[in-house]
């Protein structure tokens, strides 16, 4: 269902919520244990296929497609399983006679060591915990935590990752001297641990902060709100520029939103809410707040549901799940509907860009601007730029992990042009985001000059190169590499512009 069509009736499938665990857990990925069959869709290779609108889906994709060899690839990816956030609007109380994580189910899931290589993490207590007696602290997750699930299942997608790399250069990439791949994420624990464990599934160990090569120092790995040190991968969170128009728009479509979903928001809200006891005469809700709060009640049921817990209320159906899920989702990307649909009255004074494309590369621009300036190292042969903060740069790395949240995925799949049908709903644990640099090959048996294949027009030739963008194993874009770059450069901040980026960019 797509916002704006509320399934006021959808009670009559409330058999069908047992299938949460399937539809809203994890990525594809981990149950096919491979990129390349985690998701049926186009298989074309031509680099005219710039749309998903061809896919085909009865015929798996191929992580690299025939006649190409992959150059790069970049991975962002939500974390994996984890526990659930805090929510001060449902006063952490997802529903009447909630588990919460003193539950053994929870119990085996979250009593490790939670640090990472990077960070100490110790037990803070679960905000959910509730002995009838109000003592706080206990239980056995901390807010955010990622569950021993979740740990499984990075190591399983690292797995799956290895299709990204030809079997006989594993051995290298992997090789502590080698430094052929990087990780970043940013500081939260789910998001270290995420990181670290698909490196682990992929490379067989758990990266060293003490390399002597330094790609895997804190400050190299770890983006944090602050200080801002050259180096950190701040190009991760968004609105990193913070320009005052563009947060004036942040304002502006959250009004506008709520005029438009007023009443299919209002609907699901007030079935939630009947679903999970909140009686909205004696606890009522401002339309401002009925966005969050169906984040909230969809934050529960997925956590509770996909680790086990059988508490979900009957009243919270699939169809109800998957109308809270549509419009929460929406509510997340539509400052950039809003800003397209209104931004011609502040179009530069030349009339060039305007203001979709300044509130395109203030909010997260810049992240595109990362992945095409590390493809062009990789084109060119120029070296890692590691050893600006330690360690020492050799080849560019062939393999980028970045582990965030769904929020900055959803935010990528706008900018990029996804079908609706996929910004509408949240990315589950695991998803991601591939971003490929391919090379053409052309096959000398066309000159007659035998069975060998050779990159077409040789090996630095920019117009053989191609950038191919997956979600979840679905092709968005194939293009040649000058036309992902020339979007790249659009929507790039200028140094004058957004300083913080361009200070403390290290590539």
């Amino acid at each position: 269902p797509q916002p704006g069509k509320a399934n006021a009736g959808a009670d009559a499938d409330a058999d069908a919520d047992a299938d949460i665990g399937v539809r809203r857990c994890h990525s594809r990925t981990i149950d096919a244990g491979s990129l390349a069959s985690s998701s049926p869709a186009s298989s074309s290779s031509s680099p005219s296929s710039s749309s998903s609108s061809s896919n085909n889906h009865d015929v798996p994709v191929p992580i690299v497609p025939d006649g190409y060899d992959l150059v790069q690839a970049t991975v962002h990816m939500r974390h994996l399983d984890r526990w659930m956030y805090p929510h001060d609007l449902i006063r952490n109380k997802c529903w009447d006679g909630q588990s919460d994580s003193s539950d053994p189910i929870m119990e085996e899931e979250c009593d490790y060591d939670r640090s990472s290589v990077w960070e100490s993490f110790h037990f803070e207590g679960d905000p959910y915990f509730d002995d009838g007696h109000g003592a706080k602290g206990g239980g056995s997750c901390n807010a955010r935590q990622l569950t021993q699930q979740g740990v499984a299942h990075a190591e399983a997608l690292g797995e799956a990752y290895r299709d990204l790399i030809p079997p006989a250069r594993l051995d290298d990439v992997c090789s502590s001297a080698a430094g052929l791949v990087r990780i970043e994420c940013d500081e939260a624990q789910k998001n270290q641990l995420t990181a670290q464990h698909v490196y682990r599934g992929l490379c067989g160990r758990l990266p060293d902060p003490a390399s002597s090569r330094g790609e895997f120092r804190e400050e190299r790995v770890v983006d944090r709100s602050a200080p801002l040190i050259p180096g950190r991968p701040i190009f991760l969170r968004s609105d990193l520029c913070q320009f005052p128009d563009v947060r004036k728009e942040r304002e502006d479509d959250g009004e506008d939103f709520r005029e438009q979903f007023g009443d299919p928001l209002r609907i699901a809200a007030e079935r939630a809410a009947a679903a999970t006891g909140r009686d909205l005469d004696r606890d009522p809700l401002s339309a401002e707040d009925r966005p969050a709060f169906l984040d909230n009640v969809l934050d529960c049921a997925v956590s509770h549901s996909c680790h086990g817990l059988d508490d979900v209320p009957s009243g919270l159906t699939s169809s109800l799940l998957d109308e809270m899920d549509a419009l929460e989702t929406r509510s997340r990307t539509y400052v950039f509907d809003y800003v397209e649909a209104n931004g011609e009255e502040y179009e530069d004074d030349d009339g060039s860009g305007g203001q979709y494309q300044r509130f395109v590369s203030g909010y997260f621009g810049y992240y595109f601007a990362t992945v095409a300036r590390r493809m062009r190292m990789s084109m060119g042969g120029e070296t890692s730029s590691v050893e600006e903060v330690g360690g020492g740069g050799d080849a560019a790395p062939l393999l980028y992990l970045q582990v965030t949240s769904d929020d900055i995925l959803s935010i990528q799949l706008r900018i990029l042009g996804a079908p609706r049908r996929l910004l509408d709903r949240r990315p589950v644990w695991g998803s991601q985001i591939v971003y490929q640099l391919l090379r053409r090959r052309r096959d000398k048996a066309d000159d007659g000059g035998g069975d060998a294949s050779e990159p077409d027009g040789g090996s630095n030739a920019e117009d053989n190169y191609y950038v191919r963008i997956l979600y979840e194993g679905e092709v968005l874009r194939m293009e040649p590499f000058w036309a992902f770059a020339r979007f790249a450069d659009a929507v790039t901040p200028s140094e004058e512009d957004c300083p913080r980026f361009h200070d403390n960019f290290i590539p």
